[in-house]
């Protein structure tokens, strides 16, 4: 009863109302497996759906979420507001969540899923200068920070050989 009398009231504009059920989503994902793939943060926006280079947002102002898709259709990425859920394992999406996230959350994430998933995630955001607010996932950002710091290393096969010199007269 009261989450429909919210719903309505969100409906009409209510600000209030729309806060509160955000709040109620938020509590009911909260419980869901970490399994799931997200960047999370504090919210700093209201619900909005933000321009994103080659991908269509769609709002569903009931459900208080945006969906993001590509050119052809697919589901690239959701934001739940305090989540972004992602469908797509891509590098071109994972980083369009990020620079996303890095904007809702004002520069700090954190990251849930699959070890694998948080690792990339955690490489990416620092590469894009996003801090990663996980205690865990440190060591992975200080070696991604170190990365980043070394000269670029050239294989053997890059150099080139130089012809030899010749003595100067």
């Amino acid at each position: 009863m009261w989450r429909k009398w919210l719903e309505r009231e969100a409906e009409q504009g209510d600000h209030a109302a729309l806060a509160a059920l955000r709040g109620i989503h938020y509590r009911e994902q909260r419980n869901k497996s970490k399994q799931v793939n997200t960047i999370e943060g504090e919210e700093l926006d209201p619900l909005r759906k933000l321009t994103l280079a080659g991908l269509e947002a769609q709002i569903d102002r009931k459900r208080q979420l945006v969906l993001y898709r590509d050119a052809q259709g697919r589901d690239k990425f959701t934001d739940t507001g305090p989540h972004i859920v992602m469908h797509d394992k891509s590098d071109d999406s994972l980083e369009a969540a990020l620079r996303m996230a890095a904007q809702k959350y004002g520069g700090k994430v954190d990251i849930t899923g699959s070890s694998e998933f948080r690792e990339r995630a955690a490489r990416q955001a620092v590469r894009l200068g996003i801090e990663v607010m996980d205690a865990d996932l440190q060591a992975i950002v200080q070696d991604e920070q170190r990365r980043m710091q070394r000269p670029p290393q050239l294989s053997p096969t890059a150099v080139e050989k130089s012809p030899p010199m010749r003595p100067s007269p």
